[in-house]
């Protein structure tokens, strides 16, 4: 297993996830390569509702969405696309959160369209990072569109499925 793996089932406390996650990425390294853009663009700063880690909460659920797929469709480009949509639906969180990190003098505000949060708290060294949830600022289909050129790797946009991936999300 690779340092950057170890590092992304870190945030799993689920061991069951961790062990489908490994297989699903051996099978498939295009979502493994989505899922460390994922890692480099949030963090472990990023938060669900509930006060989950988004990245975790993003790979449960894309680990269980592509079991399921490979279960109810039982083929690979409906798993990829179960697990890509749970990606990205996860990422697009980001856009309905303000995080801040405390700095000697003051809070400065991440821009998500600026750098990825994991660049953001590093820049500024922050050890006290605040996350406070409101209402999206931009449109879900800008955030989307953002998020999956950030994040899905080129052969997976450029696939036939990606249109219906977006299509999907948004509505």
């Amino acid at each position: 297993m690779t340092t950057t793996q170890k590092a992304l089932l870190s945030v799993i406390d689920n061991q069951a996830v961790q062990v489908n996650a490994k297989r699903i990425w051996r099978h498939s390294p295009l979502l493994e390569s989505m899922t460390i853009k994922l890692a480099n663009f949030v963090g472990i700063h990023a938060q669900t509702h509930g006060g989950e880690t988004l990245l975790a909460a993003a790979i449960c659920a894309a680990a269980a969405a592509y079991a399921n797929a490979e279960i109810d469709d039982g083929n690979d480009d409906a798993a990829v696309n179960a697990y890509a949509d749970q990606i990205i639906q996860h990422a697009v969180l980001v856009f309905s959160q303000t995080i801040y990190v405390a700095t000697p003098s003051g809070e400065v505000k991440w821009m998500p369209f600026e750098c990825s949060l994991l660049d953001f708290v590093r820049r500024h060294d922050g050890t006290n990072v605040s996350v406070l949830f409101r209402e999206p600022l931009f449109p879900k289909a800008l955030a989307v569109a953002f998020v999956m050129a950030k994040l899905v790797p080129y052969p997976l946009l450029e696939a036939s499925t990606s249109s219906t991936i977006f299509t999907d999300i948004v509505n």
